[in-house]
């Protein structure tokens, strides 16, 4: 069923292509026993293109109702997910590049990539129902064991035929082997990969600017434990919202192994919770800070997601949130295994003229509170000054 409506979505933006205006031409979908009919009678295409390169990739997907959030638009956490499988396919295709068909075999293991670091997304302008969104996934750099990739997101009017960027993001994603026989609370062993040639000047300095990125990354993880309190989710006072859900074979792209699209998505729905709960109207994301996964997630793990309001300026809401995992299937106890964090901010917007609107004051009502909003108000003021500028 699936495969069926993406043949008919696949048509509808050809046709809607051609006509120029997919209302006034009258461009519907075709029905099944038609697209039977023309597979019936279609070639398949064997060739590759000459031009075909494993280092990059491009996909689309028509946004459909089910994409949207309650305003209309395509859901923040699906092109969260969007961007997370467009870097897994390049980082796959690069991790086991050095294996040959002739090489697997019912033992071989092949080299997962597993989501590490995300690089802060901005949501520049939305993504509307009826809209093809394209993406763009290039690899960039590779340390022994993780892999760059760099994705830009674009969405087209398919009745107009104008295009504009929506999103850029950066991914680093760790390569992996699962480990068979699963005894412990995060057994999954570390693959190397392999590196990464520049061909020409342009990848050599994409190359660069990685490593160096890869070196600050390294850096800052390191300041981070040593300082695992700089960042938490607050106590409930009645604002903060927490979901659960166990892990299926469905949130899975390789092997055990959950995406870390499914993980961001969901992440992306509690945070809106919490928005729209304070504002009291409905919230969009803008932006999302860096976030880290710490260890792997597999099916049969039950998942928390925890999110609360930290600071909210004049028009924006940040969101802290926290997400744990629990082995559920290992151990009866409550013993839970925290794997990211991150700072979600939002806007509110007028149900009529969609213009963003004032946004109520977060009152910190305990120490742990305000050491929160001083944080958050911190990364606001920085984020203002950076955004000023320089004569």
């Amino acid at each position: 069923m699936v495969s069926m409506r993406r043949v008919l979505a696949s048509g509808f933006v050809r046709a809607a292509r051609r006509t120029g205006n997919a209302h006034a031409r009258g461009c519907v979908f075709p029905s099944v026993r038609h697209v039977a009919h023309y597979g019936q009678s279609s070639k398949a295409v064997s060739s590759v293109s000459e031009d075909w390169d494993a280092r990059t990739l491009s996909t689309s997907r028509l946004v459909m109702p089910e994409d949207a959030n309650p305003r209309g638009n395509l859901h923040g956490g699906n092109t969260l997910k969007m961007i997370a499988q467009s870097g897994f396919v390049v980082a796959c295709r690069h991790a086991n590049s050095n294996t040959s068909p002739s090489d697997l075999n019912d033992t071989s293991i092949p080299v997962v990539p597993i989501m590490a670091h995300l690089d802060e997304v901005h949501f520049e302008q939305p993504v509307h129902v009826g809209e093809l969104v394209q993406l763009y996934a290039t690899l960039g750099f590779t340390s022994r064991h993780t892999i760059e990739v760099d994705v830009v997101v674009e969405a087209e009017n398919l009745v107009t035929g104008t295009r504009r960027r929506t999103n850029t993001a950066r991914v680093t994603y760790v390569g992996a082997t699962p480990t068979l026989g699963l005894t412990s609370l995060n057994k999954v062993r570390a693959a190397e990969v392999p590196q990464l040639v520049p061909r020409n000047e342009k990848e050599q300095a994409l190359f660069e600017a990685g490593q160096a990125r890869y070196e600050a990354r390294k850096a800052e993880l390191r300041s981070r434990r040593e300082n695992s309190s700089s960042f938490s989710v607050p106590v409930d006072d009645g604002t903060r919202v927490s979901l659960a859900k166990l892990m299926l074979p469905g949130d899975c792209v390789s092997g055990n192994f959950v995406q870390a699209g499914v993980l961001m998505k969901l992440m992306d729905n509690a945070a809106a919770c919490a928005a729209v709960k304070h504002c009291m109207m409905g919230c969009v994301t803008a932006k999302i800070d860096a976030l880290n996964f710490e260890h792997s997630v597999l099916v049969g793990d039950l998942v928390h997601f925890h999110a609360s309001p930290v600071f909210a300026s004049n028009k924006s809401l940040e969101i802290a949130v926290s997400v744990e995992v629990e082995r559920i299937r290992l151990t009866s106890k409550d013993q839970r295994l925290q794997i990211s964090r991150g700072a979600f901010t939002f806007v509110a917007l007028d149900p009529n003229t969609r213009r963003s609107m004032p946004v109520p004051p977060v009152v910190p009502q305990t120490p742990l509170q305000e050491q929160a909003w001083e944080r958050a108000k911190a990364r606001y003021e920085a984020r203002k000054k950076a955004s000023v500028p320089r004569s």
